[in-house]
C-alpha cells in the first residue's frame, strides 16, 4: 500500500523555546529529514503543522526542493482544524510524523505497507535511557514500551489530537492506543535483516532537546549508516577513518554524487600508474581509494539522499578494479613475459564467477553468501576482494617483487573462488524477509 499524504508536527519545541523542527542532526534539520523519510516511503504532499511564526518559509521551500508539496498550516489552538486540512488529507489515512524526534527512516514505509490506522511502538529497552525518560513509556500491558514517533491515522484521529503537550503527538498517541490498544503496531525487539548492509541495523530514534544532541544523533546515523560482515581492510581501517570523515562531512554541502566523482576521480588515473610502472604511486592511490569508496554510500544513508547514480556506482568500482589489474599486467608482460596475461585471465575470471555465484545464492535464499552463515563471515574477512587483494599486493610492491605478488593474487582470487562456491553450495540459510 502507498500513502501519498502526510502530516508532520513541527509545534513541540526544544529547552530552549524554539522549533525542535529546526535542530540539526547530522547536517540535516529534522524538519528536512522527516521530509526525506517520508518521500522515501511514498509520500508527496504533505501539511507541515507549526506555531504561527515559527517555521520560516525558506524551510518549507527546501522541503519543496525535495520534490514534495508542502502545504504550511498555523495552529492557533491546541487541536487541528480538520477543515484546515487540504482536500487530499482529509478523506483518507495519512502518516504522521513528529518533527522533534530523530526517526528511523523504516517506520513510515512499515506502518504504509501495513495499511489501516495504527501508532508505531518501540520496545522501551531498545532505547537509549535518555530518550525513553524524554518520551516516557506507554501505560499498556506487558513490555514497556514508547512511541516511535511515526502513526498512520484518519484525518478525524488527528484532528482529535491535543498538542498543547511539550511533547505533543507523543502525549497523543498515548491516549488514542490507550482508547484503542488495537492501535498499537509493535515493533520487533529485532528488526527485519538488510541484505544490503548484511545486517540486522537496530531500531534509531531521538527525543531531541537542544543542540547538545547533534554529536549523539549523528552516531546514532553513522551506527545505522554502516555495513556489516566486511573484509578485514574496510573493518579494521577503513570503517574508522570513514566514520570519522563522513561525521564531518554531513555538515556540508557535498553529495554522495560528487563524492563518488571524487572517487572515480583518483581510481582510473591509477590503472594508468600500475600500466607505466609506477607501482608505488598506483598502489598509494589504490588504498586511498578504498577508504574513499565507501564515503558516497555512507554520506547517502546519513543524509537521506539517494538517486539512481547509487546503482550504478558499483559498476564503476567494477570497471576502475579491473583497470588496475590489467595495467598491473600489462606492465608485467613487458617486463616479466606473457605469463602475467594468463594470471589476469585466472585472476579476473575467478573474480567475476564468484560475482555471479553470489548473485545466484542471494536469488535463491534473499540474504548475502557473505553472510549466510558463522563460516561465510568468518571468510568474509580474507576471502578475495578488492582491498584484501591490494594489502596482499602491497608488500610484494614495497618490496620489489612484483611480478611474484601477482601470480599470488592470481592464486588468491583462485581458492576463494573455490570456498565460496562450495559454501554456495553447502550452505542452507534461512531465507530472510529484506526490510
Amino acid at each position: 500500500m502507498t500513502v501519498g499524504a502526510a502530516i508532520i508536527l513541527a509545534t513541540a519545541r526544544d529547552a530552549s523555546g524554539t522549533p525542535a523542527a529546526l535542530l540539526r542532526i547530522g547536517g540535516e534539520t529534522l524538519l528536512e529529514r522527516h521530509g526525506r523519510t517520508l518521500l522515501l516511503a511514498g509520500v508527496r504532499e504533505i501539511c507541515v503543522v507549526h506555531a504561527p511564526g515559527t517555521i520560516p518559509e525558506r524551510h518549507l521551500g527546501g522541503l519543496r526542493g525535495l520534490g514534495l508539496t508542502v502545504h504550511g498550516i498555523a495552529l492557533r489552538a491546541s487541536r487541528i482544524d480538520q477543515s484546515a486540512l487540504p482536500p487530499a488529507l482529509r478523506q483518507c489515512e495519512i502518516l504522521v510524523t513528529d518533527a522533534s524526534l530523530l526517526l528511523d527512516r523504516r517506520f513510515p514505509k512499515l506502518l504504509a505497507a501495513r495499511g489501516g490506522e495504527g501508532v508505531c511502538l518501540l520496545p522501551a529497552a531498545s532505547l537509549a535511557p535518555l530518550d525513553r525518560e524524554r518520551l516516557g513509556t506507554l501505560p499498556l500491558p506487558g513490555e514497556a514500551r514508547v512511541f516511535s514517533g511515526c502513526a498512520l491515522l484518519r484525518a478525524d484521529s488527528v484532528a482529535g489530537l491535543d498538542l498543547s503537550d511539550r511533547r505533543p503527538f507523543s502525549a497523543g498517541a498515548a491516549t488514542l492506543v490507550g482508547k484503542d490498544p488495537g492501535l498499537a503496531v509493535d515493533l520487533p525487539a529485532t528488526p527485519p535483516y538488510d541484505p544490503d548492509q548484511k545486517a540486522r541495523i537496530p531500531w534509531m530514534l531521538l527525543a531531541a532537546n537542544d543542540s547538545e544532541d547533534d554529536p549523539r544523533g549523528t552516531r546514532l546515523l553513522l551506527a545505522a549508516a554502516r555495513k556489516e560482515t566486511l573484509d578485514w581492510p574496510a573493518l579494521y581501517i577503513h570503517r574508522p577513518v570513514e566514520d570519522w570523515i563522513v561525521a564531518r562531512i554531513c555538515r556540508w554541502p557535498v553529495t554522495p554524487n560528487q563524492l563518488t566523482f571524487a572517487t572515480n576521480a583518483l581510481a582510473f588515473p591509477a590503472a594508468w600508474l600500475f600500466a607505466s610502472g609506477r607501482f608505488g604511486a598506483g598502489l598509494a592511490l589504490a588504498l586511498v581509494v578504498g577508504i574513499l569508496d565507501g564515503l558516497d554510500g555512507k554520506q547517502a544513508r546519513v543524509k537521506l539522499i539517494f538517486s539512481p547514480m547509487g546503482h550504478w556506482e558499483h559498476f564503476l568500482d567494477k570497471l576502475y578494479e579491473n583497470a588496475w589489474w590489467v595495467g598491473i599486467a600489462w606492465h608485467l608482460a613487458e617486463t616479466s613475459g606473457r605469463w602475467a596475461w594468463i594470471a589476469l585471465a585466472i585472476f579476473v575470471g575467478s573474480n567475476l564467477l564468484d560475482l555471479a555465484v553470489a548473485g545466484a545464492f542471494r536469488a535463491r535464499w534473499g540474504v548475502q553468501l557473505d553472510d549466510a552463515g558463522p563460516f561465510e563471515r568468518r571468510f568474509r574477512l580474507v576471502a578475495g576482494r578488492r582491498n584484501t587483494y591490494i594489502w596482499t599486493f602491497a608488500p610484494f610492491v614495497l618490496s620489489g617483487a612484483r611480478a611474484a605478488g601477482f601470480a599470488v593474487l592470481a592464486g588468491y582470487a583462485a581458492i576463494s573462488l573455490t570456498i565460496r562456491c562450495w559454501r554456495a553450495i553447502a550452505a542452507r540459510p534461512a531465507p530472510r524477509a529484506p526490510r
